[in-house]
C-alpha cells in the first residue's frame, strides 16, 4: 500500500472508488496485492472485523431489499390475478343465469 497508496486513496474520488472495489470483491492494490492482509497487519484485527461486518451487513441488506421487492411484486400480481378470476367467475355465473332465464321464459 505504501507504493500505491496515492493511487488508491489520493483523493476522495479515488478513496470512494477503492471502497467500491472492496465491496464488489476487488479489494486489491494496483499490482494485485490484497488489501485486507495489509489492513490486518497495519491496523489490527479490529479493522478486518469491521470490514467483515460491514460487508455482511451490505450483502444481506441488499439481498433482503431485492427479495422484498420481488416478493411484494409477486404478491401484488397474485392479488390482481385473483381479482380478475373472481370477476371472470362472476361474469360467467351471470351469463349462465341469463341463459337459464331465457330458456325458462321460452
Amino acid at each position: 500500500l505504501a507504493l500505491h497508496g496515492k493511487e488508491l486513496f489520493g483523493n476522495v474520488f479515488r478513496s470512494m472508488f477503492t471502497v467500491f472495489r472492496c465491496f464488489t470483491d476487488g479489494c486489491v492494490s494496483v499490482d494485485g496485492t490484497p488489501l485486507i492482509p495489509y489492513f490486518f497487519n497495519t491496523y489490527g484485527a479490529w479493522s478486518v472485523m469491521i470490514y467483515m461486518i460491514v460487508i455482511l451487513f451490505v450483502i444481506f441488506g441488499l439481498f433482503n431489499l431485492i427479495m422484498a421487492i420481488f416478493v411484494e411484486s409477486t404478491i401484488d400480481n397474485a392479488k390482481r390475478d385473483d381479482a380478475r378470476r373472481c370477476e371472470a367467475r362472476t361474469a360467467e355465473h351471470l351469463h349462465v343465469a341469463r341463459k337459464l332465464q331465457e330458456v325458462i321464459v321460452m
